[in-house]
């Protein structure tokens, strides 16, 4: 075979070795990185334990090691006096441990809500209007354990609903307390005990339950039956300046609303309770307005400032 015919064929053979090796090259680099074992995600710090200073080494002495629920609420625009009272509430029902069957007065477990107990006054409703009243704002933390107890599957044994609503849960979800006429009262239905964790932070509840058992899957379903809306009232105020208004009540539509409970244990079909139709008055709108003699100075961000004074 002629020089030229071999030194081409040698030339085409590692042409096409590069080639393929080229080919093989592109494949690995295309293919997918090993996959590895994903990490478990890390559970999140319960603020609640906090509260009362349990931790796990507590709740292991307890044997109540299983957060089974844990339910926070907000409330916006909540004033300093009435966040007073959600700390102090909330300080109250911390630690509580429920033995098997055993029931848990929220009016008992707060107690009175006294100047000397900690309260103080806050908002409070009072037909359609928002006055003021000692300890004010604490049924919020009656709603943040109520809300808990649902998520867990935990036996409700007495619960009111709110003459009006409440921006911190939907319409059904709320829970009202006015000692002594009004009380939330629940069961603990479980077979170990139930310890009850809350605390309160400026205008935000967290209340978690920690049992033997794990909880149920558990929702709310609502069917709002009919609105109403706010009425507004204008109230003249000869201590504020002409042309400074401020809102002293933000107002609310009424609603009446129908709520069922849904639970779902493994195993067993969904079961749906009734908990019947909730009526809420519609809140009204209340704006005071200046009529003194001395005109409004006060800058665009002053009255923004101003007009967020609700209860």
């Amino acid at each position: 075979m002629p020089t030229y015919r071999l030194v081409l064929a040698a030339t085409c053979l590692m042409a096409a070795v590069a080639a393929g090796c080229g080919a093989v090259r592109a494949e690995k680099a295309s293919s997918p990185p090993p996959r590895t074992a994903a990490r478990p995600p890390r559970p999140m710090p319960d603020p609640a334990l906090a509260g009362c200073d349990l931790g796990p080494d507590r709740l292991a002495e307890l044997g109540a090691t299983i957060r089974m629920a844990s339910v926070t609420t907000v409330y916006p625009h909540s004033p300093p006096n009435r966040n007073q009272n959600l700390v102090v509430a909330s300080r109250y029902l911390c630690g509580r441990v429920l033995a098997p069957g055993r029931t848990l007065s929220f009016n008992a477990a707060i107690g009175l809500t006294t100047r000397e107990r900690g309260y103080t006054y806050g908002p409070t409703f009072v037909g359609d209007r928002v006055v003021p009243g000692m300890g004010g704002g604490v049924c919020q933390v009656a709603t943040t354990l109520y809300d808990a107890a649902r998520a867990a599957g935990i036996q409700v044994l007495e619960r009111h609903a709110h003459g009006m609503r409440v921006p911190y849960v939907p319409p059904g979800e709320d829970a009202t307390v006015s000692h002594p006429w009004l009380d939330l009262v629940i069961r603990n239905s479980t077979a170990g005990p139930l310890v009850v964790a809350a605390v309160g932070q400026a205008n935000r509840v967290t209340v978690s339950l920690y049992g033997t058992e794990a909880p149920p899957r558990t929702a709310f379903r609502h069917e709002i039956l009919s609105t109403t809306p706010y009425p507004t009232l204008r109230i003249a105020d000869p201590s504020l300046p002409r042309g400074r208004e401020v809102t002293v009540q933000a107002g609310v539509d009424g609603t009446v609303a129908h709520t069922w409970y849904v639970v779902q244990r493994p195993g067993q079909p969904e079961r749906v309770y009734d908990l019947g139709i909730d009526r809420y008055r519609p809140s009204p709108h209340i704006i005071r307005y200046g009529v003194g003699t001395q005109a409004d100075g006060a800058t665009p961000a002053d009255k923004a400032k101003a007009g967020q004074a609700h209860p």
